[in-house]
């Protein structure tokens, strides 16, 4: 475990369980300008994965993985969730975006200022770092793989306190929302969403989901808000990456 009692962890996570990145993860950082990669396991300080500087703190807990099943992402497994989170903040440093100024570290906690909507999580600079995060799935499906196998290693390796997710994409998903998967997850999402990011977001099917139409675009959006942190100022207990 980490010394969080550093100066350049973000405050709120001052004191929380930390751990190295494996190394093939902290490899390949590095190569875009990351300094130190920091994997947070801690439920009460850690509600999202954060920047600060050159240093990049991912949140390994999954309790909402299920958000990331959706368009854009696609997510198979948790693993692949922290993997696209990860890849996501090292975007971040490789396309030098200055700090987002809606995200403040405390010794209080995280404060994030709320979007007009959940979906404007993907736009702006965060756009960008979602399309070099599937740009990066789609065209080096090689390296993509290496690094979900080194965080694959880690995630099984690893002990959870109070694990409260499901490792099974049919089961997480019907965890947090009713009825099973739609049939088509882009029609899930708003027009602008599809339109943007399809041509990314280059990922098989989960061939096991037993899905229905039962996806709604309104239902998504309330699942991404509070899987991204969005609701935290209101109830920390709500739902985040």
């Amino acid at each position: 475990m980490l010394n969080s009692d550093v100066t350049w962890f973000p405050l709120h996570l001052r004191g929380a369980k930390c751990f190295e990145a494996p190394e093939p993860a902290r490899h390949f950082a590095e190569g875009y300008g990351v300094q130190n990669v920091v994997f947070v396991d801690d439920e009460v300080k850690c509600k999202r994965s954060v920047r600060q500087e050159c240093n990049i703190f991912i949140n390994t807990r999954c309790t909402y993985w299920d958000a990331m099943i959706l368009p854009p992402w696609l997510c198979k497994s948790p693993p692949e969730a922290i993997l696209q989170r990860l890849l996501h903040e090292v975007a971040h440093v490789a396309l030098k975006h200055p700090p987002n100024k809606r995200v403040v570290s405390s010794i209080a906690g995280l404060t994030i200022q709320l979007p007009s909507s959940p979906w404007d999580a993907l736009r702006g600079q965060e756009a960008e770092c979602w399309k070099w995060v599937l740009g990066l799935r789609k065209a080096n499906s090689g390296k993509y793989e290496l690094l979900m196998s080194a965080i694959e290693g880690w995630y099984l390796a690893h002990t959870y306190e109070h694990k409260d997710w499901s490792d099974l994409p049919e089961a997480q998903w019907a965890k947090y929302n009713k009825g099973t998967l739609p049939p088509d997850l882009w029609l899930s999402v708003p027009q602008w969403v599809r339109d943007e990011f399809r041509k990314q977001a280059q990922a098989e099917p989960i061939e096991s989901l037993q899905r229905t139409a039962a996806g709604a675009v309104e239902a998504t959006s309330q699942l991404v808000s509070q899987s991204f942190g969005f609701t935290i100022l209101f109830d920390s207990r709500r739902r985040c990456p």
